[in-house]
């Protein structure tokens, strides 16, 4: 017995043959995926540039040279003060300085400037610190956001943080809340 009898067989019917190729629906294509950017002109370009940086500015997010000037002492300002340095420098995934960071790479080498050691990634970090509420966090805290693998950068006070934060966007100042917060822990 064949495969398509087996299915008819309590009925008595047979499957109706596929229709044919020219009536059959195309699979569709996946979109592509780029930023949109390089199909516009460079005047134009420059105004989404623009109008993305004033929508930075409104939501309080920064990647402007700026130096640490918070209430952190100790390795904490240590730490903070690297991560100012940083300001500016792109993204780059698996980076870990000194000319570009990924999220764990510039929290890792802020607390390796200050003499800390933390281990490479996210989870890594995540596992390693001793967690802290958001309500106790201190400047130099590491917050995870969205959860323990995927996102984190450093608390800065006055609920701002810095982080590096995707391919295309330069290392920032961020409002906490600009992410789902998940954790924050201390090195």
């Amino acid at each position: 017995m064949r495969g398509d009898d087996q299915a008819t067989q309590g009925s008595g019917r047979r499957a109706a043959p596929p229709p044919p190729a020219r009536l059959r629906p195309r699979p569709r294509r996946p979109p592509r995926r780029d930023s949109g950017l390089r199909r516009h002109r460079p005047e134009e370009r420059q105004r989404l540039d623009a109008a993305e940086e004033q929508e930075a500015e409104e939501a309080g997010t920064s990647d402007s040279a700026d130096t640490y000037d918070g209430p952190a002492s100790g390795r904490a300002k240590a730490a903070l003060d690297f991560a100012y340095a940083q300001l500016g420098k792109p993204y780059e995934w698996g980076s870990t300085g000194p000319d570009s960071f990924d999220c764990s790479g510039l929290t890792g080498a802020a607390w390796g400037a200050a003499g800390v050691s933390l281990p490479r990634t996210v989870k890594q970090q995540y596992d390693a610190g001793r967690k802290v509420g958001q309500a106790d966090m201190q400047p130099g805290d590491i917050i995870y956001w969205y959860n323990d693998t995927q996102h984190n950068g450093m608390y800065v006070g006055d609920g701002q943080a810095i982080h590096a934060p995707r391919t295309g966007k330069n290392v920032e100042i961020t409002p906490v809340d600009s992410m789902p917060f998940y954790a924050a822990s201390r090195p």
